[in-house]
């Protein structure tokens, strides 16, 4: 499925964005990407995305901080960027 897209994604000038959510294997400790390595191979840049902490206003939660590692980048190299998620206003990074 995803190959047939692809092309029509190349010919349209598009984006396509898949969400995976990566396990953890209960025997090996290893992470497991369900469906297999295919997309880690077909996509262009894989990033992961992990939650640090919450932040707080006094005893309100407003957002959490996100850690990106960009793993895998056909157009540059892998690097770390951190960013703050705000329920009210969204992302901003930092």
């Amino acid at each position: 499925l995803i190959k047939k897209l692809m092309t029509v994604i190349y010919k349209n000038n598009s984006l396509l964005i898949l969400i995976n959510q990566i396990r953890q294997d209960i025997k090996t400790g290893k992470v497991v990407i369900p469906g297999g390595t295919f997309l880690f191979h077909a996509s262009a840049v894989y990033i992961y995305l992990t939650k640090q902490r919450i932040l707080k206003s006094g005893i309100n939660n407003i957002g959490f901080r996100i850690l990106g590692k960009i793993v895998f980048n056909k157009f540059g190299k892998p690097c770390e960027f951190p960013m703050n998620f705000y329920y009210q206003n969204g992302f901003e990074l930092t």
